[in-house]
């Protein structure tokens, strides 16, 4: 989830860099529709997935900005 102040709708949902073994289901995207007078807001990405073989996987971190 992103909190803060601007325009949320400019956000993009982040790419990730899934293991072989995950399957990934599309993205829940949940937003502020209504900015408020100050200008706060938030934007959130559920993304179910599943691994389907047993081991140790690492997602690595994701990063990005926004202005």
């Amino acid at each position: 989830m992103l909190t803060g102040r601007g325009d949320f709708s400019k956000i993009e949902q982040p790419e990730i860099m899934w293991p072989d073994a995950a399957d990934v289901l599309a993205a829940k995207v949940d937003e502020d529709k209504i900015q408020k007078e100050d200008g706060s807001g938030y934007k959130s990405f559920v993304i179910p997935f599943s691994i389907n073989a047993p081991g140790k996987y690492t997602i690595p971190s994701i990063r990005f900005s926004f202005f």
